[in-house]
């Protein structure tokens, strides 16, 4: 299959388990995965998946709302440990968070869970999800920082809660100019 470079980043294709080899991850993940959430531990109003990564063997999508704030980190991969979820979001989020096991929560897919054909009932992919506001990292001061997702660029940055930006500070200043 022929990839443009300039989309590569956001489509490699990546091996998932032989009974589903006529999809791609990604299409799985987009087909199955791509719907819209309550933005939880912010305003309650919709939320919607972005792709953040697609690079290696394993593909990254955030949940933000139409503010910007990033309220679920989600991993899919064929299989995943708590350690590598956890090296992921870290990564990602850098050091506004000290990510712990306990934050994150690694579950197997199957095809029922999926609607696909069962085959042999083998094990489609791993999901590990990470929710900010989760548990110890909860706290209700409006001005404590957050992280938000760009909606140009897509990268994750903090800022207080009650700030309204949606775009990183690398953003804001491309679109300010000199």
């Amino acid at each position: 299959m022929y990839i443009p470079s300039s989309c590569w980043r956001l489509t490699k294709v990546i091996k998932v388990p032989s009974h589903i080899s006529t999809m791609d991850l990604r299409t799985l993940v987009s087909e199955k995965y791509d719907q819209i959430e309550k933005c939880y531990g912010h305003c309650e109003e919709p939320a919607t998946s972005k792709f953040l990564t697609a690079e290696s063997d394993h593909i990254i999508t955030g949940y933000s709302c139409h503010s910007a704030y990033l309220s679920r980190i989600i991993v899919y991969s064929e299989s995943l440990s708590i350690e590598q979820s956890v090296s992921d979001v870290s990564q990602l989020i850098g050091k506004v968070y000290d990510v712990k096991e306990e934050d994150i929560r690694v579950a197997s897919r199957y095809p029922w869970d999926l609607g696909l054909p069962e085959d042999d009932g083998a094990r489609v992919m791993m999901v590990a999800y990470w929710t900010q506001n989760y548990r110890r990292t909860k706290n209700d001061d409006p001005n404590r920082n957050a992280l938000f997702l760009c909606e140009s660029c897509r990268t994750i940055f903090p800022q207080p809660l009650s700030t309204r930006h949606v775009l990183c500070p690398g953003c804001t200043s491309e679109r300010q100019g000199p």
